[in-house]
C-alpha cells in the first residue's frame, strides 16, 4: 500500500491506498555544449525529481482538501511538504500543480484528478 502525506503550516493530510501508478520522473540539471568541432561538454548541476499521481475518482471533499494545499502555496508563499516512506521521502518541499476539476455527477464526484509535485 502506497501512502503519501502532504503537510503545510495549516494542516497535514494523508492520502492512502493510492491507485498505481505513482510516477517518479528525474529532472536532469545538465547543459550540453557542442563545440565547433562537434565535441560535447556537459555541465552538471543539481538534479531534481517530480512525482505525479492520478485519482480515477475523487469526492468533492477530498478534492477540496487537496486543492487547499495547492491554494495555500500561493497565499503563504511556502511549498507544501511531501512524505512517502515507500519512496524514502521525508518532508520534501514540493511545488504542487493540479489539473482541471472534472465533475461527473450531481453529487460532485470528480474524475481523473492529477497532481504533480516537483521537488523544490
Amino acid at each position: 500500500m502506497i501512502t503519501i502525506t502532504l503537510s503545510d503550516s495549516v494542516t497535514t493530510e494523508t492520502f492512502d491506498n493510492l491507485e498505481v501508478p505513482l510516477i517518479e520522473k528525474p529532472l536532469e540539471g545538465a547543459s550540453d555544449v557542442i563545440g565547433l568541432d562537434n565535441s560535447m561538454s556537459t555541465y552538471f548541476t543539481k538534479s531534481k525529481r517530480e512525482w505525479s499521481h492520478t485519482w480515477a475518482f475523487m469526492t468533492a471533499e477530498e478534492y477540496l482538501t487537496l486543492r487547499g494545499f495547492y491554494d495555500r502555496q500561493w497565499t503563504t508563499y511556502k511549498y507544501p511538504k511531501l512524505t512517502c516512506e515507500h519512496l524514502g521521502l521525508i518532508e520534501v518541499p514540493v511545488r504542487m500543480s493540479i489539473n482541471d476539476r472534472n465533475i461527473v455527477d450531481d453529487c460532485g464526484l470528480l474524475e481523473n484528478i492529477t497532481i504533480t509535485l516537483r521537488e523544490a
